[in-house]
């Protein structure tokens, strides 16, 4: 079973033949048996599966990319973890008898389309049976015990009794990504309480211990130390976009890797959110920001710079938007 979305497969693990980036070694199975020894042995070169030359992406459903898009923040994740995985599933994907992910038409139709048509080559079925969320609990019991948790509960009363409905923010990057750069964290934090705008933040306990004492002060001191939803800003796991279809709440996203910045993408093509660009830390963004630091007669062009790459993503996207109506 496929636990994410077919685009973000689709980009890691399609057939070379089809505009992805799988080897094509594995699509024997002596060159996928070869490839698991390396994998065990450790002798794979993982890194350079990420490694960005400025190549244009294409994926159905969204506009055209560079490959530097699909890691525009560095995380606090091995990147070496998440290239054995995807490895790991490019050869078992080939090598299953078939296929059930937890995606849908109404998601992504287009990509969906190319997928059953690689499968259809090779013969399995792709079955998607679309997101699954789990409804609210309406076993009493249920509702009793969260009732209990009155810091809780008191806290989003008083910040819909004082902001009104759907005026809180709600920020969590997941239980495994964090930003590397932690500083952009608390430039955002920073924003919230300046605006005094009602948030929730939720970091996994590893991370939590990185807050700085003066930041834990400020957020209490805003009223802010506790979490009624109007905006969801995720990193962009399938899970949490999922749970933001359920209660309908828009996403505002902050990508690392993975699906992720294939659902920023394809949302924000869909104008059901949008993805800060700010925060993005990856390679191809500190080397422009290094070249224009180190080359001071020019120190104006990072906007300059900044808004050719707008312009050139824009015209880009005008032209995807004209070719491929929804």
């Amino acid at each position: 079973m496929a636990h994410v979305e077919c685009g973000a497969i689709l980009q890691d693990v399609r057939p070379a033949h089809l505009g992805g980036a799988g080897d094509p070694a594995l699509e024997t199975p002596e060159g996928r048996a070869t490839m698991k020894q390396k994998i065990i042995a450790g002798e794979t070169d993982q890194q350079k599966r990420h490694e960005c030359t400025g190549s244009v992406v294409n994926v159905p459903g969204i506009p055209p990319s560079y490959d530097y898009e699909w890691f525009p923040s560095t995380a606090a994740v091995p990147t070496d973890l998440l290239s054995v995985l995807e490895m790991t599933c490019q050869i078992y994907l080939r090598e299953a008898d078939g296929v059930v992910c937890v995606s849908a038409k109404a998601f992504e139709e287009e990509v969906i389309t190319l997928v059953n048509e690689w499968f259809s080559e090779l013969k399995k079925p792709w079955y998607n049976v679309g997101p699954l969320s789990i409804d609210s609990p309406k076993d009493n019991s249920c509702r009793a015990e969260l009732q209990e948790e009155t810091p809780v509960v008191s806290f989003l009363n008083r910040i819909q009794s004082e902001f009104g409905p759907n005026s809180l923010l709600y920020m969590s990057l997941g239980s495994v990504f964090w930003p590397e750069e932690q500083d952009r964290v608390w430039a955002v934090l920073d924003g919230f309480i300046a605006k005094r705008q009602p948030f929730l933040n939720i970091a996994p306990f590893s991370h939590f211990s990185n807050f700085q004492t003066e930041m834990k002060k400020k957020i209490a001191d805003s009223g802010n130390s506790d979490g009624v939803t109007g905006w969801f800003l995720t990193h962009g796991g399938w899970n949490s976009v999922q749970e933001a279809f359920q209660y309908r709440v828009p996403l505002i996203f902050w990508p690392f890797a993975a699906d992720q910045p294939y659902n920023a993408m394809r949302l924000s093509y869909l104008k059901a959110g949008f993805a800060l660009l700010e925060v993005r830390t990856g390679q191809e963004w500190n080397e422009e920001a290094l070249q224009l630091r180190e080359t001071p007669s020019i120190h104006v062009s990072l906007s300059s710079s900044r808004n050719r790459a707008i312009s050139g993503q824009t015209q880009r996207r005008r032209k995807f938007d004209g070719q491929n109506k929804l």
